[in-house]
């Protein structure tokens, strides 16, 4: 009985680091072929079956190995079971109530590691091995035009940051502050309009129509959650970032969609370009 628990937790050990341990790169993945295919984790379309990658293998081992392990439980609880029922001597039931209860410990085991990943960060149980490639955000000259109609960011109702803003833009600022405050995200702008001179990543600052800001807490969550309330202000905003790896980084981390993640060289500091 004590082989069958050791078991069980070195299966949990291994499901636990097949969870939080894969490799993400932007290459297709290789196809493998499989001498002896374990249910679950081979690939179709294969050029000559049966063959599998990684990205289709390792949640497919995982699920298997939850199996395995449900059913080495349900084993050892009806041997228990019939040890329990079939033994008058005190020591056979006791023996067989250790059986079940060791059992029912290891099935829990391995259910609450998929269940406790899950509630941390289910990202991590997300075995896309793949990130799309970022879009690298090329610079403009921008000289300051004429901006239409501008509104000074001072007018419009608790909007950190100075400068001015095309009224098409204001119109929509307003009430998205608004529903940044409903999600107790803080916010200002860091660049408006007349913008500095010199390269800039859009030439919509010249006529003020978009803004640079940044957000008070840099988390994904709040990243996302900003991101996901200027689209629901009809405002396209992005998140840019300095380099590849920070990039990498967000989107491993849960960022998403990653395609509002572009990498901007020219960029001072990593902030949200938000175009009405």
């Amino acid at each position: 009985m004590k082989k069958i628990s050791k078991t069980l937790i070195r299966l949990l050990t291994l499901l636990i680091l097949m969870f939080s341990v894969f490799t993400t790169v932007y290459a297709q993945l290789p196809d493998y072929n499989l001498l002896a295919p374990l249910p679950g984790t081979e690939k179709t379309g294969c050029a000559k079956p049966p063959c599998t990658d990684l990205q289709t293998y390792i949640p497919g081992l995982i699920n298997w190995s939850m199996g395995v392990a449900a059913v080495m439980a349900f084993v050892v609880i009806v041997g228990g079971g019939i040890i329990y029922m079939t033994s008058d001597a005190i020591q056979g039931k006791t023996q067989g109530r250790e059986w079940v209860e060791r059992a029912i410990w290891g099935l829990l085991l391995v259910i609450g590691a998929w269940v406790i990943l899950n509630t941390i960060n289910p990202q991590i149980l997300n075995f896309t091995l793949t990130i799309p490639r970022p879009t690298i955000i090329t610079q403009v000259s921008v000289v300051p035009g004429n901006c239409q109609d501008c509104v000074l960011l001072s007018t419009l109702n608790n909007i950190s940051g100075s400068g001015s803003v095309a009224r098409v833009l204001a119109n929509k600022l307003t009430p998205f502050n608004t529903a940044l405050g409903s999600a107790r995200i803080s916010w200002r702008v860091t660049e408006a309009y007349p913008p500095v001179a010199g390269l800039h990543d859009d030439s919509c600052h010249a006529v003020g129509t978009c803004i640079d800001a940044n957000i008070n807490t840099v988390t994904v969550a709040n990243i996302n959650s900003f991101l996901s309330i200027a689209s629901q202000n009809n405002l396209n905003a992005i998140y840019e970032v300095k380099t590849i790896e920070e990039y990498r980084r967000l989107v491993r981390a849960g960022a998403a969609p990653s395609s509002k993640i572009q990498v901007n060289p020219g960029a001072t500091a990593a902030h949200f370009h938000i175009k009405s």
